[in-house]
């Protein structure tokens, strides 16, 4: 089962970041493939209006030949600039859940809605231009900050304006400007001259670029130790102030601040609240914390 999962999330990072795939394809070979001839860059798709809040009604999932569903009859409502935190065990749904919510997976039962509209075959690309994604695994490429934050956009098409917004919500401009070539320091491969902290921020750079109505992270902690975690969880702080803010965690004390704690188990919404009521009324949520903290102690 962990081996199909990681299969499904290297699939999930794959279709979301298809459009950048394919630019690297063209750049490479000099040819373009028959689908891109057929669709639009997602950045020429109108984005789609986001005014109140999004749906999720009785959704059911199971992979395809496999008879156990990974979701059973999950409803959630999520307002507009909300902080959402999603927590639960390995393999409890979640990160299905985001794969979801990113428009990548069908449900077999259930729908998402958008101010009331439907999310279909139709109209989901235009529901992904309003979402950035921010996966465990930042990739970076052996290029400059600017072309990791503006990954995947010709170069003559990068706007700087943009590129210091993003990088100022992701509270990275600080230590870009200490940096003897600035933004035009060349970050190596896969990152390797940055911390893990640093290339989590540049990877929130990058989720907030095209200025994002909401803001995806799965498991985007799980791999930081607590010092870095906490420099990132500084980072996102910031940029909830101007974004919805769905956190999918492991630790209860990445999602801490969330407006609303959603406790997925076996597929199902087995609670939900605040921080301060799940602490006082659940006491699967006190488990799960309490051992969050002695970990963090270890």
């Amino acid at each position: 089962m962990p081996a199909i999962q990681d299969i499904f999330q290297t699939c999930t990072q794959i279709k979301f970041n298809k459009a950048t795939l394919e630019h690297i394809y063209q750049e490479v070979t000099g040819i373009c493939t028959k689908e891109v001839v057929k669709q639009k860059d997602i950045r020429e798709i109108e984005p789609m209006m986001f005014d109140q809040e999004i749906k999720l009604y009785d959704i059911t999932f199971n992979y395809p030949e496999r008879e156990e569903k990974v979701l059973e009859k999950v409803s959630l409502t999520i307002r507009k600039n909300q902080r959402i935190g999603i927590v639960g065990a390995t393999g409890a749904g979640k990160t299905t859940l985001v794969d979801i919510l990113l428009g990548l997976f069908i449900p077999g039962q259930g729908q998402i809605t958008v101010d009331g509209v439907p999310i279909e075959a139709e109209n989901v690309r235009s529901w992904q231009r309003i979402i950035g994604y921010v996966p465990q695994q930042i990739y970076l490429s052996d290029d400059t900050i600017i072309g990791n934050i503006a990954f995947g956009i010709p170069e003559n098409q990068i706007d700087m304006e943009k590129i210091k917004k993003a990088a100022t919500i992701a509270r990275l401009d600080d230590f870009i400007e200490r940096l003897p070539e600035k933004y035009h320091t060349v970050v190596g491969e896969r990152g390797v001259k940055l911390s893990g902290g640093q290339m989590q921020r540049v990877g929130i750079a990058r989720a907030v670029y095209h200025d994002p109505q909401v803001l995806i992270l799965d498991e985007a902690t799980s791999a930081l130790d607590n010092i870095t975690e906490q420099e990132f969880m500084e980072a996102l702080e910031a940029a909830a102030e101007v974004k919805t803010l769905i956190i999918i965690a492991h630790r209860i004390n990445t999602v801490r601040n969330c407006d609303i704690i959603i406790m997925l188990e076996n597929g199902r919404v087995q609670e939900q609240g605040n921080y301060d009521m799940l602490m006082q009324c659940s006491e699967k949520f006190r488990t799960m914390a309490t051992a969050g903290e002695k970990e963090q102690h270890q």
